[in-house]
């Protein structure tokens, strides 16, 4: 873009097939408002050969290497206008609240946005070389066990997204005029985020076809993402934005 930004997403094969998961979020590019042309700022990273044949990229590297997060994800409207100009990381989050220090959110990295600087720089090396410290984990959970080592070694700033804009099956509200994006967290299984995000597509796209006097009434709701909900054991809550569990 203008401003030297660049979307980047990651596929495998199984993420790519016809009708799965990189269908539904490119889709919302061309159904989402007014963000079809962020397609030209999109960079889709294959993690193997038959991901590769499926997106025709032109870059293969390692996932850790060059972005740590798949696309089980959907936009709706821009997500930069929320994004605040004074972070060098600004990080989508389980839960968002608001009374709580920004380095003890419960940050979930499904959504991530870095400035090119030296400073960004020696961050993600830094989070990479972490892994050799904590074997085995997730690149998720090694985040979180150096966000508070980044912000002194570093001088990094970091802060947390707000669920209005930024939701996830772990939180969301029911304000579909501020929502940006919609994450799969708070499930386990590619076709559980898959079942459940052609619901949130199907949700959105009623919603765009109401007249804007019958948005202004509001009452519109997500549909509950049950088979996601049910698939990590959690409890069904009646207000989505008071959803208390994180992965």
């Amino acid at each position: 873009m203008e401003d030297r930004t660049v979307i980047i997403t990651s596929v495998n094969e199984a993420w790519a097939q016809p009708g799965s998961l990189l269908d539904i979020y490119l889709e919302r590019f061309k159904n989402g408002e007014e963000i079809a042309h962020l397609l030209n700022h999109l960079l889709v990273v294959a993690l193997d050969a038959g991901g590769f044949e499926r997106c025709n990229v032109e870059l293969v590297w390692t996932k850790l290497t060059f972005q740590q997060r798949d696309s089980d994800m959907v936009l709706f409207r821009n997500p930069l206008r929320h994004i605040p100009v004074y972070a060098d990381m600004s990080c989508s989050s389980d839960v968002f609240k608001p009374w709580r220090a920004p380095l003890d959110r419960d940050f979930n990295t499904g959504l991530y946005y870095m400035k090119a600087t030296n400073r960004t720089i020696e961050m993600m090396k830094y989070w990479i070389a972490s892994r050799e410290r904590f074997p085995g984990e997730h690149d998720q959970t090694v985040f979180v066990r150096i966000k508070h080592e980044l912000v002194s070694e570093l001088q990094a700033k970091i802060e947390p997204l707000d669920t209005v804009y930024f939701g996830g099956f772990c939180q969301y509200h029911d304000d579909l005029e501020k929502v940006c994006t919609m994450h799969a967290c708070c499930c386990v299984g590619m076709e559980n985020k898959l079942h459940d995000l052609k619901d949130i597509a199907a949700d959105w796209k009623n919603y765009t076809s109401l007249t804007p006097e019958l948005r202004e009434k509001g009452g519109f709701k997500w549909t509950y993402p049950t088979v996601c909900r049910d698939s990590m054991g959690l409890r069904r809550t009646h207000r989505p934005a008071t959803f208390g569990a994180h992965t």
